[in-house]
């Protein structure tokens, strides 16, 4: 079964896009994964050719102010065009992902590329509204960072005391297990989508969110967005000043 992974982040690197795709991507170990870069205009051909010959095709993007980002927009119009000659059979799967804690807040976006399908003539296979989509990414880079730490700190204990009870490793497991239950939903719903790939079936959409509170959640987003405003040189009090246009003086 040939699959192409299709990664519209504007991002050159990282982006929560391309984190939930490469998560999918492992869940389908064992067929043919070809993962294609949708960034410009460059990016169109070589995603053009892999989309010819696959049997499904999985498209991991973001979610822009409820819609289809700009860049991603112009790569559809011309894919439409190209599956039409081509007579392209594959089914389309997406990865949709916003920075709202709602999953169901990507309902509008998967419904576009569901109507996209219908124009251009393939199958629509199914999707995924994944919402808080920004600390999901956040958890994904620091579960393995902490699954390293809580081994090294088991190893010290085992190397200082010789030996090391059960509950001495629950204790360092513990905030382990906390950032596996917040990515739960995100990790179900992808192995559901992933089996549904693998069959070659058309699902119904699915949505799922960050596994905690909705208070702990905005709480945990001002955060982030403050340290990062900091560390791209944005001063706090900056996010707040509001900037009045210039207006003419006519004289």
């Amino acid at each position: 079964m040939r699959i192409v992974v299709l990664n519209a982040s504007s991002k050159k690197k990282g982006g929560a896009s391309r984190c939930f795709s490469r998560i999918l991507k492992l869940m389908l170990a064992g067929c043919q994964v070809t993962t294609v870069q949708v960034r410009n205009q460059s990016d169109h051909e070589d995603a053009f050719t892999e989309m010819e010959k696959a049997d499904a095709v999985i498209l991991s993007a973001p979610l822009y102010i409820d819609g289809i980002p700009a860049h991603l927009l112009e790569f559809l119009q011309q894919a439409e065009m190209m599956c039409r000659e081509k007579n392209c059979s594959f089914r389309l799967y997406v990865l949709s992902n916003g920075g709202f804690v709602e999953g169901r807040q990507n309902k509008i976006h998967l419904k576009m590329y569901e109507a996209w399908c219908r124009h251009a003539g393939v199958t629509w296979g199914g999707g995924l509204g994944i919402g808080g989509g920004t600390i999901l990414h956040v958890f994904c880079i620091l579960l393995p960072i902490l699954f390293v730490l809580r081994l090294i700190q088991v190893a010290a204990i085992f190397w200082t005391n010789g030996d090391i009870s059960g509950g001495e490793i629950w204790n360092c497991m513990q905030g382990l297990c906390i950032y596996v239950f917040f990515l739960l939903g995100l990790l179900l719903h992808e192995g559901i989508m992933a089996l549904g790939i693998r069959k070659g079936r058309t699902m119904k959409n699915h949505y799922t969110r960050v596994w905690m509170p909705s208070f702990l959640f905005l709480i945990g987003a001002d955060i982030f967005m403050l340290l990062a405003a900091l560390c791209n040189g944005t001063l706090p009090h900056k996010l707040f000043r509001k900037v009045y246009p210039d207006t003419e003086k006519n004289g």
